[in-house]
């Protein structure tokens, strides 16, 4: 009875030591105007847990903003509006946008039941004064 319990116990820990953490950076891009930006497809299959970092960076002598939102799809090229979960709502609540109007870094997670092979992120800008801009990087982690 030892030896079954070690030999599950020892399956267990190699299901956690071939976890993989993996990591996407990219600059979606400067928000110069009433816009709609839209980043690279993503491959996200076969990834768990999947985090989205948000950096939004702005100039403004106006006001500029920037809702967030993002699409999956499951041929990369058919898309559907995508649901997620941040800090402020929790998990309790699905958001289809956020919108940023300051600098700072906005993290949500996507529900574990979505298993979407291709996503992307949007960011839809708003902007009174032709000088404004807003810088935005995303990470996307997950684990594999």
């Amino acid at each position: 009875m030892k030896k079954l319990g070690l030999l599950i116990l020892s399956f267990l820990f190699c299901g956690m030591a071939f976890a993989t953490p993996v990591e996407f950076t990219r600059t979606l891009t400067t928000i110069t105007g009433n816009i709609t930006v839209t980043s690279d497809t993503l491959r996200t299959a076969n990834l768990k847990d999947i985090t989205i970092y948000v950096n939004y960076d702005e100039t403004e002598t106006g006001t500029i903003s920037a809702a967030l939102s993002y699409d999956v799809s499951v041929d990369g090229t058919n898309w559907i509006d995508g649901s997620f979960f941040d800090f402020s709502g929790g998990p309790a609540s699905f958001q289809t946008s956020e919108t940023l109007s300051s600098d700072t870094n906005y993290i949500f997670w996507l529900e574990k039941a979505t298993n979407y092979p291709f996503i992307r992120i949007q960011a839809v800008g708003s902007v009174t004064d032709v000088a404004d801009e807003a810088d935005i990087v995303i990470k996307i982690r997950g684990v594999r």
